[in-house]
């Protein structure tokens, strides 16, 4: 059973390393708090006391992608008013964590006593997210003069080092006795080195894209889309990847890294390309029963750290996903419409082709032409981006366990042999007809076998079953099938439609499934909550498809959900409406952050500008569909060796700076079912 994070606990991320605190910047051993680096909590207590003052919370700012301020009135027993300050400026590195303390005396000086209290007890993350696991004996500081060591459980583990000048040992605590002088702020910076050494990420290095917006609410959620997504890049050898989310998935994850890394296209095409080399390096050759493992299957997750995953150790690939692999290739085609450079992409044909042969060898486990999830027998249940063991229904609620063709990897892999098509011409492999067929033939299959009508016109349903029956219940899996383009038009208008109804829309994103669906439950993991990068296929595809009116809708609905997260998309939120509560619920297990719900607000930018670039053919599409009012500009945003600036406002592109590409305005074509990588 999941224990679930404080919905007011405090969290940063920087390359790899995640630390969670209470709302006043405190760890405990029995919360779901800690210093966490390679899935190990290496921090466990870290607690400042004071003697002679009293504080008290009174604000908190974050101050960067990985770091954050907290401010603190210092108080007596005696005084109905403060006399002084205390600032907390944390930040979190690949080294660690670095907090820096400043008191500040108003009108007279004061002293008083610190106490720092520090242990480790080298929890897993996933014992720590466990409610059923039994707590570890806590490792507590040993003390000295300017700082202390936290010594490791086991002989293989390293020590973590606490420096803290000033300060002295007092028995298993840090001392420091200060006078604060009106005027001269008292300051120390007290930093816990981590065990290994990670590298400098991309995050040092951002895009150079800036983003206005009237109003502001998404140019405010754009920037913080960008600054968690540098927070979770992490080094993995040469390449810095997007991990999936924190605190307790700092890892590759094939389809969460694949995703983000298509989101974070806006900044820089370096992410997802680096998310593709070094899925390529682990992609399987073998088949090993135990992992999962095929000849061309891009991995589920790959843990790095101490903890292994599904009885799968630690540094080894597990590959239970049967979307992974054709999301590889779709994400390879991406990375070329945004200008990736040549090499790279020519680098990774063959694994895109292995992907492939993937799907329609080892994917099609029957031979029907459908890529089936089959239940891993020492891993997970669902092998789709649903994959809790419950997040498969049928129309009367039942829990389907077993062999089911989902409806949105047959979408994605019609996207994948599209854009193998896209990449053999561009690189002059050959005229890409053989995957158009085959494109084809696949989407007349699809629209044939996975749409049924409702009484508000066509819509997809859920998946085929072990008999080849269609799960007729409405779910958010629509969203990524009309994303992929693999739906006649009249069909898709009509899923828009009903993605943007009452019972899927909850006012602030698409509900997993219908609120009229039996078995609904607006906390169920897959079975009714709301997950931001869902609602982000769904508009992403409405854009696609023209029907604009859905894209405000549900991009509304998004930026309300930032605005009352501070700028922060959660994981996931129940799906409980703006009809039934005044603020959005959060799901109690949720991730902050988590790469493709903080990517979600930068889909919404593409899709209110109607911005598809198409580099390969020397051509950008805009087609903006705000609101009449509303405006954003767009400054250097970098295409491949092309640099493209504008204004949007209403339906309208003013102020176009693009000396070197070839730009469409308008709404010249509907995008999703014609070979858009190369027609113009």
């Amino acid at each position: 059973m999941a224990r679930p994070l404080d919905t007011d606990s405090l969290s940063l991320t920087a390359a790899g390393v995640a630390l969670v605190t209470s709302a006043d910047g405190t760890i405990e051993p029995n919360a779901v708090e800690g210093l966490i680096i390679d899935d190990c909590r290496v921090l466990s207590r870290w607690q400042l006391s004071t003697f002679g003052v009293v504080l008290r919370r009174v604000g908190w700012q974050r101050t960067g992608p990985s770091s954050d301020r907290l401010l603190f009135s210092v108080g007596t027993a005696n005084a109905a008013d403060p006399i002084g300050m205390l600032e907390r400026d944390r930040t979190v590195t690949g080294r660690g964590l670095t907090e820096t303390l400043r008191l500040t005396a108003f009108a007279a000086t004061w002293t008083c006593r610190l106490l720092l209290s520090a242990s480790r007890d080298d929890q897993t993350v996933f014992q720590l997210g466990d409610n059923e696991s039994a707590p570890l004996p806590e490792i507590e500081l040993i003390a000295g003069d300017e700082g202390g060591q936290l010594p490791p459980p086991t002989r293989d583990a390293p020590p973590v080092e606490v420096v803290a000048p000033g300060w002295r040992g007092a028995g298993k605590h840090l001392v420091a006795d200060i006078e604060v002088v009106p005027n001269q702020p008292w300051v120390c910076t007290v930093t816990v080195h981590a065990p290994g050494h990670r590298g400098a990420t991309a995050h040092a290095d951002p895009g150079k894209i800036a983003v206005d917006t009237e109003p502001a609410a998404l140019g405010q959620a754009v920037d913080s889309a960008r600054n968690d997504l540098r927070a979770l890049t992490m080094p993995i050898g040469d390449r810095d990847i997007l991990a999936a989310g924190s605190p307790f998935f700092l890892a590759l994850f094939g389809r969460d890294s694949l995703i983000a890394g298509m989101q974070f296209l806006v900044d820089s095409t370096r992410p997802l390309t680096d998310v593709l080399g070094e899925l390529a390096h682990h992609q399987a050759t073998r088949v090993d029963p135990a992992s999962g493992a095929q000849p061309g299957r891009i991995l589920h997750e790959l843990r790095l750290g101490r903890a292994g995953v599904f009885g799968v150790p630690a540094g080894t690939p597990y590959y239970g996903a049967v979307d992974t692999s054709a999301m590889f290739v779709v994400a390879l085609g991406e990375a070329m419409r945004w200008g990736a450079q040549r090499h790279d992409i020519a680098s990774l044909v063959p694994a895109a082709r292995a992907a492939l042969q993937w799907c329609a060898k080892h994917g099609d486990v029957d031979g029907d032409g459908f890529i089936e999830s089959v239940p891993h027998p020492t891993g997970l249940t669902n092998l789709g981006w649903k994959d809790s063991s419950d997040g498969i229904l049928d129309s009367q609620g039942n829990t389907i366990i077993g062999k089911v063709a989902l409806a949105e990897v047959q979408a994605y892999w019609y996207r994948a042999l599209r854009s193998m098509a896209d990449i053999e011409r561009w690189l002059e492999l050959g005229d890409g007809t053989e995957n158009e067929a085959a494109a084809s033939r696949l989407a007349e299959r699809f629209n044939q076998q996975f749409v049924y009508e409702t009484e508000q016109g066509p819509y997809v349903g859920l998946a085929l079953d072990d008999d080849k029956d269609l799960l007729t219940v409405r779910t958010s899996n629509a969203g990524h099938v009309l994303w992929s383009g693999i739906l006649a038009a009249a069909i898709a208008h009509s899923v828009a439609e009903q993605l943007a109804g009452p019972d899927m829309f909850s006012g602030w994103g698409v509900r997993t499934v219908s609120a009229a669906a039996p078995g609904y439950n607006p906390f169920g993991y897959h079975r009714g909550s709301v997950w931001p990068h869902d609602t982000a296929f769904a508009i992403h595809g409405a854009s696609r498809y023209g029907r604009h009116d859905v894209v405000r809708r549900l991009s509304d609905g998004l930026l309300a959900l930032s605005a009352a997260n501070d700028g922060q998309l959660p994981e996931l939120l129940s799906g409980l409406g703006c009809s039934e509560v005044s603020l959005p619920v959060p799901y109690p297990a949720a991730c902050r952050p988590q790469a493709w719900a903080a990517g979600a607000p930068l889909v919404v930018l593409r899709a209110l500008l109607g911005l598809e670039p198409d580099v390969s053919n020397g051509v950008v599409r805009l087609h903006p569909c705000l609101d009449d009012y509303a405006e954003i500009t767009v400054r250097n945003l970098r295409l491949g060796d092309h640099t493209l600036s504008f204004t949007a406002r209403g339906s309208t592109i003013l102020d176009l700076e693009a000396p070197t590409i070839h730009v469409l305005t308008g709404n010249h074509e509907t995008l999703a079912n014609s070979a858009w990588a190369h027609r113009r």
